[in-house]
């Protein structure tokens, strides 16, 4: 998504689903020993390719998951980051400075709606993506998370293309949760891969 709307190196992802602290987004206070700057901030300030960003994006993944009861809930710093008003004069904990933070993109996930906290989930506009069905799954999401995997590994090393019974195999160990398809990919680089072959372990049996 972010490299089709030409973002590619102005994003982050935050895991709503972990004890993520407030700090994690809005920096520490810079007399802090190890004290940094948040997610924001540094979005913002961009990096040596892109120089200063006008309108990052930041993914909050699993929205639906904030622990309330947690220690580091984040739920009231999202809500000010959030509001459009409060952002405009943002303060990163670190540097202390005004610093207008309203242009940012954000985009988050959940799997139940239900779960968002309703002051959270006001300020969103709500899409709902149906789920994949099985030959979805093998002809284009398997092989696309394949193909960005092979960037990760040099030329030659696994081969270009993953055969159709392995495509097979993960859409049965994945259990039609998408999220699993990388870490079974993986497992198969690393444990069932010899002479240029993937191997299917012969004690898992798909049905059909």
């Amino acid at each position: 998504m972010s490299s089709f709307i030409g973002a590619v190196y102005n994003y982050t992802k935050i895991s709503c689903s972990q004890d993520i602290a407030s700090f994690t987004i809005v920096g520490n206070d810079s007399g802090f020993n190890g004290a940094k700057p948040g997610e924001i901030i540094k979005l913002l300030m961009g990096n040596s390719d892109s120089g200063p960003v006008f309108n990052p994006i930041i993914i909050l993944d699993e929205i639906d998951k904030i622990n309330k009861n947690s220690n580091f809930n984040i739920e009231s710093t999202l809500l000010s980051i959030l509001d459009k008003r409060s952002s405009e004069k943002f303060k990163d904990n670190f540097f202390n400075v005004p610093v207008n933070a309203s242009t940012i993109n954000y985009i988050a996930t959940a799997n139940d709606e239900c779960k968002i906290p309703d002051n959270i989930k006001s300020r969103f506009k709500i899409y709902y993506i149906s789920k994949y069905e099985d030959d979805e799954l093998l002809k284009v999401v398997i092989p696309n998370v394949y193909n960005e995997l092979l960037e990760e590994y040099n030329a030659g090393v696994i081969p270009s293309k993953l055969p159709e019974p392995v495509k097979e195999y993960i859409l049965y160990m994945i259990e039609s949760n998408p999220r699993l398809i990388k870490s079974e990919i993986e497992k198969l680089i690393s444990y069932n891969y010899i002479d240029n072959y993937f191997i299917v372990p012969v004690e898992i049996k798909i049905p059909g």
